[in-house]
């Protein structure tokens, strides 16, 4: 699994970038399953990435509150 923070869907050649080359992404996606759909939990990453290092959801995680919104 390949998680990238603010990687945009068409970031790589795969999927039609032409700014960016991404020779080695391609070959392993052309090898690979692609998912093309995902949800993140939070408006944050660092729920998503502490989700995929501990092989869990984040609902299952315990993390500080990053973000004080208000709720008045």
């Amino acid at each position: 699994m390949l998680l990238v923070d603010d990687l945009g869907w068409k970031d790589v050649g795969f999927n039609g970038s032409r700014f960016y080359e991404t020779p080695n992404i391609d070959r392993l996606a052309a090898k690979s399953m692609i998912f093309t759909s995902a949800y993140a939990a939070c408006a944050v990453s660092s729920p998503t990435r502490a989700s995929g290092k501990v092989y869990t959801y984040e609902g299952g995680i315990k993390h500080k509150k990053l973000i004080d919104h208000d709720e008045g």
